[in-house]
């Protein structure tokens, strides 16, 4: 079938229309969603094995992330380059700043406004843990979904064939962006993928670990200055994200720095964990090892 003859589109040069995505790009795309689901049951093991928090803030996180970090940040992004740096919008050190801003802002203050409106539920390290695991999780939700929509587009691509896949184009401009999608996809390398899988993973720790770090404050029990901290922490992980988005870093550069600000997280959380929470962790189990001794035994009831 000659799709260019019947349909009369012009097709750009460089195009080779027998071309199909790597298969070791594909393998690394599903590798990364494998990973990421492995490290969303490891964090939630841990954390419900440690701080036995209620299903209910799980659900709260969930509403958090969808909430601030993804509906609320994109919409004031928009509106903030629709209206007052609607001129700068092709000045990239702009963009990649106040989407960074942005990003890191709206998401933050949520937290921290959530812990405030559930005060009364919110008393244990328990509870905002797992609110924590609920905003984790979302993300890492997210990024499976992202993964599992590009190995079916990529699969498919490799099955159905670039010019039965154009042959739908109903105009030269839909044909035109239809390729370019197409090719954008048979691009990627295989390295691209597994530093999403990366990135996703270390965000995911940041979720978990930042949170020990947000409720010491929110009790007193440390300075304000680490809410400080943990804003500069997400800005530089954003900041980073946004500038590989827009081919200013490298994804190398990103993962790189995401993992040295993760670890940096994380090392000051095991530490705000130890000296306040550890003891939170012990006693639930206490708690949980009276219930069971507390619990009569019906060992001899077959011998009544």
């Amino acid at each position: 079938m000659n799709i260019f003859k019947e349909l009369q589109y012009e097709l750009p040069s460089g195009y080779d229309l027998s071309a199909q995505v790597p298969r070791n790009t594909i393998m690394a795309a599903i590798i990364s969603l494998i990973a990421i689901l492995a490290m969303a049951i490891i964090l939630s093991v841990l954390v419900r094995k440690r701080q036995k928090g209620s299903g209910f803030g799980i659900i709260v996180g969930v509403a958090l992330y969808m909430i601030f970090f993804y509906f609320a940040s994109n919409s004031i992004a928009n509106i903030i380059f629709g209206t007052v740096l609607k001129n700068y919008i092709e000045v990239k050190a702009v963009l990649v700043t106040v989407i960074a801003l942005v990003t890191t802002l709206v998401p933050m203050f949520g937290r921290l406004l959530v812990m405030k409106m559930m005060a009364k539920n919110m008393n244990k390290a328990a509870d905002a843990f797992t609110v924590g695991m609920g905003i984790m999780l979302t993300e890492g939700f997210l990024y499976v979904v992202d993964l599992f929509m590009v190995i079916v587009s990529c699969n498919t691509i490799n099955k159905t064939g670039i010019e039965t896949l154009l042959s739908s184009a109903e105009s030269q401009e839909e044909f035109t962006q239809t390729l370019e999608s197409i090719f954008e996809m048979i691009n990627y390398r295989a390295s691209d993928f597994l530093y999403i899988g990366i990135a996703a993973m270390a965000l995911m720790v940041f979720h978990v670990a930042v949170t020990a770090i947000l409720f010491a404050v929110y009790q007193n029990k440390e300075s304000k200055g680490w809410y400080v901290f943990s804003f500069a922490a997400y800005f530089v992980i954003q900041l980073f994200n946004s500038m590989a988005n827009y081919e200013v870093v490298s994804s190398l550069t990103k993962v790189l720095v995401t993992i040295a600000v993760v670890v940096i997280v994380t090392f000051f959380a095991l530490r705000i964990y130890k000296i306040y929470y550890k003891k939170e962790e012990f006693g639930e189990q206490k708690k949980a090892e009276a219930a069971k001794k507390k619990m009569p035994k019906f060992d001899n009831l077959s011998k009544l």
